[in-house]
């Protein structure tokens, strides 16, 4: 074999692993409303601190009008935003949301505060996850006593059939092993719902931590408070970055 012949043998394989590392590194975008997608060359999660107001009309975070700064120590960013509330005489949720940047993943925090005396069916945290990437998957559900549940993520949708699961968990764990693997680490049990969107003509399927999830729906007064926080990690490594 020629020194030619070898170099270009060494060129292709370094090719070849720089390829492989690009596919598996991670990118978390956190948007000035603190909505935050993750892709990894393709879209593999979108994280997002949502509410519904009366009759359940929904507010995503991508409606919420925030700024976004970096976190003392430089390991995340901040953003302190206003998420307004439909259905309600100008009724919104004042947040603060850290994200902190670890090597595979995320730390989050929410503080909540209510502008107003208002109506809420729910106030939540969701892990939306493409049906394209995770149809025909599994979420597994640890529970702090029992054994972990499992919760299949269907192939097609069936009419009527949007919950899949709900109960306490402790950590949630979607299409483990695999590079499309997504781990959510929560500091307590918590209320959890997976649930099939497409029938909302979302092509998603949610992970939800309800701090408020009722019907009729609950009264909240000015200065009422509500923190969320989790861990959340992917099979490669991740970059953080303000969109």
């Amino acid at each position: 074999m020629s020194r030619l012949q070898a170099m270009m043998i060494v060129t292709a394989l370094l090719a070849a692993t720089g390829a492989v590392l690009a596919q598996g590194a991670v990118t978390a975008t956190v948007h000035q409303s603190g909505l935050i997608e993750v892709a990894d060359g393709a879209p593999l999660a979108m994280i997002d601190l949502n509410a519904h107001g009366p009759s359940w009309q929904h507010a995503p975070q991508e409606d919420a009008m925030g700024q976004v700064s970096d976190l003392p120590g430089g390991d995340g960013v901040r953003v302190t935003g206003t998420l307004p509330i439909p259905n309600t005489e100008d009724g919104a949720i004042d947040f603060t949301q850290s994200v902190h940047e670890l090597a595979d993943g995320l730390r989050i925090e929410y503080e909540l505060t209510m502008t107003r005396r208002m109506s809420l069916n729910g106030l939540q945290l969701s892990i939306n996850l493409p049906v394209a990437r995770y149809a025909g998957g599994e979420v597994m559900i640890r529970r702090s006593h029992d054994d972990p549940d499992i919760a299949g993520l269907p192939e097609e949708t069936t009419e009527g059939r949007t919950q899949l699961w709900r109960g306490d968990g402790a950590s949630i764990e979607v299409a483990g092993e695999t590079p499309d693997a997504v781990t959510i680490e929560l500091r307590a049990s918590t209320d959890v719902v997976v649930q099939d969107l497409r029938q909302w003509e979302s092509e998603v399927f949610e992970i939800r931590f309800p701090a408020i999830m009722e019907d009729p729906p609950r009264e909240v007064r000015a200065g009422d408070r509500f923190h969320l926080d989790l861990t959340i990690t992917f099979a490669g490594p991740v970059t953080l970055q303000a969109g």
